[in-house]
């Protein structure tokens, strides 16, 4: 039963905060850290049991939902699971902390929020194709309220011969990433849909067992099309190339908290469900695949990481090099090996704590404005261009503050209040929007006689 709690505490939570006033603010959070907490506990109860040298699928539990259909809630875990949950169970919990001093309806947001992780926690235990699926679906949904009711707009520059479509679409707000989001993944879930049902009816057993599945031999034809259209299906969630579009706007839109399950957690099961359903079930159809796969997944790390070095807002930066990262953990995907395979989902454990604990660590050095929309080198002693979206974008942590501007080259810098400058030491005015200079930033003081002569060095 640790594995069905372990699925059920988020949603238990999230039922009973239907019954809290949401005038108890201390109520609604206790209540949804304790869900995540246990979740946390038990995630770690689960790997201190786990027997590392047996290996293989541990901690069985089956409870029949649609007999007819040879439906049920069938929970395992192995070592990829292990090593999920565990991450999983990290990222709710300091997504619950990051969120603590949210008062825009916070109640429905932590309901929502819990809802979402119980889908993530069933995925990576489910052994049934069906329900499996729930899970995923269950994980995805809640993201179009959170990033659309919760979430932030950003500017985005109208440029190119398209640019009319910006003003159309309203590209940058939260209501169109959100919508985007949704769109594009229901879009993949299609096509799994179709797959699942696909190898059901191939089977003949009338069951959705996941072992059942994998260990029947399908026809060549059925997994050279089945393949692609899942790897199409789950990429879409893991921010395939070209399927990834969704992921750098409903990153920077979403709240802290969706954020870091986002790029911590969510990615994740789009390539944990190639691998589980894709690779281990389809071998034929993968190994077919592979080299293409493999392809993509360079496409994906070259790009994603030149397009975060172009980026000047740090949600933007982390949407891109997750999308770099997520080419990484495909690559190791197509290797087709035991070692490629672990290491891939070693890969997403460390993407995903590295990825959260930024992002939660620069929410929580978010007292003052912060320079959300500066490139690393045009970070200095003034307000930086577009530092209006700060109270909803993740910022330089205090210890990770630039230094005063006295200790930085002059080439670097400029003494022009309201400028900022390129390492080429050309400056540039700064967003007619910026604000006042954060306390994390704050020029320092100087005397009169100083300013004047740094005044007249730099004109």
């Amino acid at each position: 039963m640790l594995l069905s709690s372990i699925v059920a505490m988020p949603f238990i939570a999230a039922v009973v905060l239907l019954f809290v006033s949401d005038r108890d603010r201390l109520a609604v959070r206790i209540i949804a850290l304790l869900g995540a907490g246990y979740s946390l506990l038990a995630s770690c109860l689960v790997a201190l049991r786990y027997d590392i040298a047996a290996g293989g699928f541990q901690m069985a539990e089956t409870h029949a939902l649609v007999p007819a259909f040879g439906i049920a809630f069938r929970f395992a875990v192995d070592g990829w699971g292990v090593s999920l949950l565990l991450l999983t169970g990290l990222v709710i919990v300091a997504g619950v902390l990051a969120s603590w001093t949210l008062d825009d309806r916070s109640k429905n947001f932590f309901i929502t929020l819990l809802v979402l992780v119980t889908g993530v926690f069933g995925v990576f235990v489910s052994q049934d194709l069906f329900v499996f699926f729930l899970f995923y679906e269950i994980a995805v949904l809640p993201m179009y309220l959170l990033i659309g009711i919760w979430g932030s707009s950003h500017a985005v520059t109208e440029a190119g011969p398209f640019k009319f479509v910006w003003r159309l679409f309203d590209i940058g707000g939260r209501e169109y990433a959100a919508m985007k989001l949704t769109l594009m993944l229901l879009v993949g879930s299609a096509f799994i849909i179709a797959v699942m049902l696909a190898m059901y009816l191939a089977t003949g057993a009338g069951s959705f067992d996941m072992q059942l599945l994998g260990s029947f031999d399908y026809d060549r034809t059925l997994q050279m099309w089945c393949f692609p259209l899942l790897w199409l299906g789950f990429g879409s969630l893991a921010g395939v190339f070209p399927f990834h579009t969704w992921s750098p706007d409903g990153h920077a839109s979403a709240p802290t908290a969706v954020s870091m399950l986002h790029a911590g957690v969510l990615m994740k099961l789009g390539a944990f469900g190639i691998m589980r359903v894709g690779f281990i079930m389809l071998p034929e159809g993968a190994v077919a695949w592979a080299p293409l796969v493999g392809c993509v997944a360079v496409v994906n790390i070259v790009y994603g990481a030149l397009s975060a070095m172009s980026q000047r807002d740090l949600k933007y930066v982390v949407a891109y090099s997750s999308v770099s990262h997520m080419g990484v953990v495909m690559l190791g995907a197509a290797t087709l090996t035991v070692e490629g395979w672990n290491g891939a989902v070693y890969q997403m454990f460390a993407h995903g704590l590295m990825t959260a604990s930024s992002l939660h660590s620069s929410a929580s050095s978010t007292a003052a404005p912060t320079p959300a929309t500066c490139r690393p080198w045009e970070a200095s002693g003034y307000a930086c261009p577009g530092s209006r979206h700060s109270s909803r974008s993740p910022a330089f942590p205090r210890s990770a503050c630039p230094a005063p501007r006295d200790s930085w080259p002059r080439s670097w810098s400029s003494s022009v209040p309201g400028r900022v400058s390129t390492p080429g030491g050309r400056s540039r005015a700064s967003s007619a929007h910026s604000s006042p200079p954060s306390t994390c930033c704050a020029q320092p003081a100087r005397s009169s006689g100083e300013r004047g002569r740094l005044k007249n060095s730099a004109t």
